[in-house]
């Protein structure tokens, strides 16, 4: 595997966590200000989405980086 990590590995699910724990709380704000909805398990993700699809793939560009 080149990127990411494989689900399978011990390491995979703190490193979300880890990872969440700093990006997480900037999305919060802008989807509760926007009255969005946002639920999390673990490494799975719901969110409701009413604006542009353009700022969709932005929000996912940043989650990915």
């Amino acid at each position: 595997q080149i990127t990411g990590s494989a689900y399978g590995s011990s390491l995979t699910i703190p490193l979300v966590y880890i990872y969440l724990f700093y990006w997480q709380p900037d999305l919060l704000e802008d989807l509760i200000n926007k009255n969005e909805l946002f639920f999390r398990y673990r490494d799975e993700a719901f969110i409701t989405w009413n604006r542009s699809e353009d700022e969709l793939r932005t929000l996912l560009a940043m989650a990915n980086a």
